[in-house]
């Protein structure tokens, strides 16, 4: 086996674990794209061109949200304030995408263990 170089196997391992720890919630935050993101940037500052992997902005959604504060003694204060947010399963999608290719490109003889292309079933 071929040693993978030190910077790939680090990043590799950020991506493992941001998609390890993705919330559980349906929509997330805007900075765990920022993250995902991140990580790709120093892939690709390592010659890896990987734009297909990358949330397009069509994915992001802007939702308003209203919320209100009170005290005891004090009226109820109102605010509205918009926030980005991407479907879950969206993120998981490119994570997964991102993490297969490297496991093919870093695993050695790559071909038999992966193999591409149709083949009947035996028997």
């Amino acid at each position: 086996m071929t040693e993978v170089p030190d910077a790939i196997v680090r990043v590799f391992t950020r991506l493992t674990a941001l998609r390890q720890n993705l919330p559980e919630h349906r929509l997330l935050d805007e900075s765990w794209v920022r993250e995902y993101h991140g990580v790709l940037d120093e892939l690709e500052a390592l010659g890896f061109r990987l734009g297909e992997f990358r949330v397009a902005g069509e994915h992001l959604k802007t939702v308003q949200r209203q919320t209100h504060a009170a005290t005891h003694g004090t009226p109820a204060r109102y605010a509205r304030d918009a926030m980005v947010q991407l479907e879950r399963g969206h993120l998981l999608a490119k994570l997964d995408a991102v993490l297969s290719y490297f496991e093919f490109v870093t695993t050695a003889n790559a071909p038999e263990k992966f193999p591409v292309g149709f083949r009947p079933p035996s028997g």
